[in-house]
């Protein structure tokens, strides 16, 4: 077996009788015909087989800065005053509550998007 935790197997051994690179370079060349071996096969394993087209990393980067823009907004109207305070919440909750809220909306939306412009 390659590693199946037993001093018996190919990585175990290699550890023993050679030293910690040559087990190392082992597995990684093994890894990597295994990365082709499936990818060939249709199999997407990793970040690097997917490319975000640059419509998706614009549409997020806009989302994000608007959502952060009206998080600040809030933040400054916490600061000054100007915060309305939502039903059972003081200051400090509403505030918590509209940021937190926001910050969903942002990660929501760029998984909406990711979702209709990456392919499956």
């Amino acid at each position: 077996s390659l590693g199946s935790g037993t001093r018996t197997g190919l990585f175990a051994t290699l550890l023993a009788q050679y030293e910690p690179a040559v087990a190392a370079n082992c597995m990684n060349k093994l890894a990597r015909l295994s990365a082709r071996w499936i990818g060939s096969r249709g199999f997407s394993i990793g970040l690097d087989d997917v490319k975000a087209p640059e419509t998706l990393i614009e549409g997020r980067n806009m989302r994000m800065e608007e959502g952060y823009r009206r998080c600040d907004e809030q933040i400054d109207a916490y600061r000054t005053g100007r915060l309305q305070l939502q039903p059972g919440c003081d200051l400090d909750e509403t505030l918590e509550t509209v940021v937190t809220g926001e910050l969903n909306n942002i990660r929501q939306e760029a998984g909406t998007l990711c979702s209709k412009l990456l392919s499956r």
